[in-house]
């Protein structure tokens, strides 16, 4: 025990046999000579023990440093935590991070001054446009004679087209208020100001636009376009996190 065994040749000038006069080449006879047997080295190198190599030292290294940059990014939650106590403690310690640290390291996107900001021009725009969807209420065919078939002639049925747009401005500023089915209503509320946009230019044309001073201080397409604007906005942003619908996309 503690020994190994190992062949040692050495070259023996006597011959074996008969035939050892005809060979130039001396056969060789064996010894068994005691070798002292070392300590193997662990399986699993520790970081400062002196077994470990120059490779497998580089190749934890990098190891080390991938395995900070995920933990950072939030790929591996529970990597940079077990070295400070375990899993548990470290779930512990992200809940009870504020939302703001969650926020500045993208785990949290919720930013209230923004939505909040969403939501009024939400309202206050879906409040407005219902109210132009009453006002043509009142007269359906009056407007239906005098601003769809006169300026809009391109359109057949001018009653079924006004009936149309009164119903989507009923309706449509109660679902984007909501924020349900938001981009839906915010298409159709889209529509409808474009074609009231057409009906100015055709009335009163450019004015000018955009430097000229006019008499009633405001260009005659200026509110629908603006409308306009607005719902197309919320149909490409739909109608943010402060609505029923959750700022789903």
């Amino acid at each position: 025990e503690g020994k190994a065994w190992e062949i040692e040749p050495q070259r023996s000038d006597k011959g074996d046999g008969p035939d050892s006069a005809r060979t130039s080449f001396p056969r060789t006879q064996t010894r068994w000579t005691p070798k002292p047997c070392l300590p193997s080295p662990p399986s699993r190198p520790l970081r400062n023990s002196p077994h470990i190599t120059s490779h497998e030292a580089a190749a934890a290294g990098i190891m080390t440093v991938l395995s900070r940059s995920l933990a950072q990014r939030g790929a591996i939650k529970g990597l940079s935590t077990l070295s400070r106590g375990g899993p548990a403690r470290g779930a512990r310690a992200t809940r009870r991070r504020p939302v703001a640290a969650r926020a500045a390291q993208g785990e949290d996107n919720f930013d209230f001054l923004s939505e909040f900001g969403i939501l009024s021009l939400r309202l206050g725009t879906s409040v407005m446009m219902f109210h132009n969807g009453l006002d043509k209420l009142v007269d359906p065919e009056g407007f239906s004679t005098f601003v769809v078939a006169k300026y809009l002639d391109f359109l057949p049925e001018p009653l079924l087209w006004t009936y149309g747009a009164i119903a989507a401005e009923l309706a449509c500023p109660v679902l984007l208020a909501l924020g349900v089915l938001a981009r839906p209503s915010a298409a159709a509320l889209l529509a409808t100001m474009t074609f009231a946009t057409i009906f100015h230019l055709n009335d009163t044309g450019l004015e000018g636009f955009p430097l000229a001073v006019v008499e009633k201080h405001q260009y005659g397409f200026e509110t629908s376009a603006l409308y306009a604007g607005i719902f197309f906005y919320f149909l490409l942003a739909g109608p943010g996190k402060l609505s029923l619908g959750g700022g789903k996309k």
